[in-house]
């Protein structure tokens, strides 16, 4: 190559690298339409959208709103062995803390028998264990529902109102387990601590001698403080 070119060619070199540095980088992938967006500098972000994408995975068939729990997607036959098995399963799980696979299991049963109370009141609790106590609310208030005699679903009900916050229900709720089943021991103990909290201490009283009469002895820093309260009143013994 001639020496009177070399110039030329090294210029032409210069321009078309100067060129490619002004060149925009490529455009990144854009994530198909309602995909859950990522966040690989924030893990803690990701686990949380992993969390929430096996949730509604879990939950799948069914849609809790303000008014409630619908059951969208119903079995086309309804099976009431097979929702019950579904349930044992479920109470299996919950035990063993496989909690995701416990709501999967009641959310199935579910959807397998919208009218068996057990499988609200499996579907409840495991919401709760998941720390969604509004959906679980929904669900114990359908197993009660569904048999107005069954205890267990009206204490979940009141348990769960208490963790929301709203004492006041909490205890009409709890008063109607008691008048279902004066015998329940819980619910009267729960009962007085709630009271304690609203300055009702005749009510707790009661209550607390309606657990004991029952053979259940509330909290022993519960009862000093109830004491503390109420300083006239002499201490009683469990």
């Amino acid at each position: 190559m001639s020496r009177t070119r070399q110039p030329a060619l090294i210029a032409s070199l210069a321009i078309v690298l100067a060129c490619q540095g002004c060149q925009s980088p490529p455009a990144a992938p854009t994530a198909p339409a309602g995909a859950m967006p990522r966040h690989p500098d924030n893990p803690r972000q990701a686990f949380d959208d992993l969390k929430n994408e096996r949730f509604r995975a879990a939950i799948a068939g069914l849609e809790f709103g303000a008014d409630g729990v619908v059951v969208t997607d119903p079995m086309p036959r309804r099976d009431r062995d097979g929702a019950l098995a579904l349930v044992t399963q479920g109470d299996e799980k919950l035990a063993a803390n496989k909690r995701t696979g416990a709501l999967t299991a009641y959310t199935l049963a579910v959807r397998t028998d919208p009218e068996l109370p057990a499988a609200w009141l499996g579907l409840g609790r495991a919401l709760v264990v998941k720390g969604k106590t509004s959906e679980a609310l929904s669900a114990s208030r359908r197993a009660a529902r569904l048999d107005p005699e069954l205890v267990t679903a009206q204490y979940d009900v009141a348990m769960t109102l208490a963790r929301l916050g709203q004492l006041d229900e909490a205890i009409t709720e709890m008063n109607r387990v008691v008048e279902i089943d004066a015998g329940h021991s819980g619910a009267h103990e729960r009962l007085a601590i709630w009271y304690y909290y609203l300055d009702d201490t005749p009510a707790s009283w009661r209550h607390v001698r309606a657990a004991r009469d029952l053979g259940r002895e509330p909290p022993g820093q519960f009862i000093a403080n109830l004491q503390a309260k109420t300083p006239g009143r002499r201490p009683v013994a469990p």
